[in-house]
């Protein structure tokens, strides 16, 4: 199953694609959001597309 992270997935379109992904049954989603509803909170860290540790 793929993991999905969706920035911004409690508001606006990120809120529809959330819950577009949740209907379909086929992805893990992660929502990231500075809001604080009813869920688990999770640290971690990204890095950006090209660095390092994660070429083009």
């Amino acid at each position: 199953m793929v993991t999905v992270a969706v920035a911004g997935g409690t508001g606006g379109i990120g809120k529809t694609m959330v819950e577009e992904l949740a209907r379909q049954g086929k992805h893990k989603t992660l929502v990231l959001s500075r809001r604080r509803p009813h869920c688990q909170i999770v640290r971690f860290q990204y890095l950006p597309e090209t660095t390092p540790t994660n070429p083009p």
